[in-house]
């Protein structure tokens, strides 16, 4: 393998490929450059257990085809130690060498190359139709703090993308908690993101999202000049059906507020008492309020402007109300079914269900 490229391209590809690399496994810490010299493109491969990703950049002609693994931190190093625009790889008997054809007297030799042939089976991109992946990603990043930390339960530290009714919803939950936001998208099939997997396209600015026709699903995320796919989890991994826990009841009392009144005044019970875990919300005919819980101390009231219907007292978890209006903008309406009833907050695009109040007020 020989080659002419632009350095900076490579190292953002190099360092796009890197990120879905796993330094627990040999073959896969490393990522494998594939040289196609008749249509001139470098691809570099980066796979791990989530998933796999694909980069890809321009060659200059005349480039020498060939495939290889190697560690992308070594790479990196030797490419920022180069310097200049324009950077030249070769290959010789299992080692590769990087310098630039404008700069004299600066080159890296002797980076260790592993066989292609190592490198774990290629995974097939999905095959389902295209659909713009911007509304699908917001959602993704609006719901992912409710998804679960347990491990032992994978299909509940997911996100679930869901178009089984017709529309769109990211949706994810930890079982206190629910968060669903309804995406501008139309998907023909739902999927199943797994916490890896949310780790890597949350931080993505990608372009299409095709998901699988194949069980269980999988999704492909593109970009300019590369691809996600992720590893799918077992179809004994299946979301609960998330719409039967959504607070439909009659409610005790609603609040309709700005969020950003409601999240500063939850965040300063926090502050006064920060042994608290718990946030009191009395709504009453005269007025609402976000208080500590009986017997704090030190005890601190704030009252809520908006319009109110109803009367009820109720203690909700803190972080969970926060990390609901966190994702909220404007208005809100908050839902309040009972005293030890679930709690709903609606931004309109998305809805938040703390489904677990606090015992005890």
């Amino acid at each position: 393998m020989k080659l002419l490229c632009n350095r900076q391209a490579l190292l953002d590809a190099l360092d796009r490929a890197g990120s879905s690399t796993d330094s627990k496994h040999v073959t896969m810490k490393h990522v494998m450059v594939t040289l196609d010299a008749n249509a001139g493109v470098l691809e570099l491969v980066g796979a791990c257990a989530a998933g796999e990703m694909r980069a890809t950049l321009g060659v200059e002609p005349g480039a020498e085809g060939g495939a290889a693994l190697v560690e992308p931190k070594q790479l990196a190093a030797a490419l920022r130690a180069i310097g200049g625009d324009v950077v030249r790889l070769t290959e010789t008997k299992g080692k590769l060498a990087v310098d630039s054809p404008k700069i004299k007297g600066r080159a890296v030799k002797g980076i260790g190359l592993l066989d292609a042939s190592e490198f774990p089976p290629r995974r097939a991109l999905a095959d389902g139709e295209p659909t713009p992946a911007g509304p699908v990603l917001r959602g993704i990043r609006a719901v992912k703090a409710f998804a679960s930390t347990d491990d032992a339960r994978p299909h509940l530290a997911s996100v679930y993308v869901d178009a089984s009714e017709g529309d769109t919803q990211a949706v994810a939950t930890n079982g206190g908690a629910l968060g669903v936001y309804r995406c501008d998208a139309k998907l023909t099939r739902s999927v199943l993101l797994p916490a890896p997997a949310i780790a890597v396209v949350s931080d993505l600015e990608a372009e299409t999202l095709r998901v699988s026709s194949t069980e269980p699903a999988f999704a492909t995320f593109s970009g300019a000049g590369w691809t996600y796919t992720n590893v799918p989890l077992g179809t004994e991994n299946k979301f609960p059906s998330w719409r039967q826990v959504v607070p439909q009841d009659k409610p005790a009392a609603t609040l309709e507020c700005d969020s950003a009144d409601l999240s500063r005044a939850a965040g300063d019970v926090m502050a006064v008492c920060v042994a608290t875990k718990a946030v009191i919300v009395d709504v009453s005919a005269d007025a609402a309020t976000v208080q500590t819980p009986k017997d704090a101390e030190p005890s601190f009231s704030a009252e809520i402007a908006g319009k109110i219907t109803g009367s009820v007292r109720t203690a909700l978890p803190a972080k969970q109300l926060r990390d609901a209006l966190a994702q909220c903008s404007g208005r809100v309406a908050v839902t309040l079914l009972g005293t030890l009833d679930p709690a709903r907050v609606d931004s309109g695009e998305a809805f938040f269900a703390i489904l677990m109040p606090w015992r005890g007020l």
